[in-house]
């Protein structure tokens, strides 16, 4: 149930349609969580990067690591054949 605040401040109302007004920052998140979690970055990279037996994720301890772009680095275990070492 939304209260009264949060209607005025998440939608308006233009030529009779409820339309959200540009409270977001573009990727589905509310400026209240702009900043992502590091748990949203480790299931984000197991999402995009992991493959079984080749790029491990730790879920609860991979280090994510943020920089000043839009994103972060998160910790990987790479699995290395003894036969590519030389």
């Amino acid at each position: 149930m939304k209260t009264s605040n949060q209607s005025k401040s998440h939608f308006k109302v233009r030529a009779g349609k409820r339309t959200t007004r540009g409270t977001g920052c573009g990727n589905g998140m509310s400026r209240a969580q702009t900043k992502p979690t590091d748990e949203q970055f480790r299931a984000a990279a197991i999402r995009l990067f992991q493959e079984d037996g080749r790029i491990e994720i730790d879920e609860r301890d991979s280090i994510v690591s943020r920089g000043r772009e839009r994103g972060a680095y998160v910790a990987a275990w790479v699995w290395v054949p003894i036969e590519g070492i030389k």
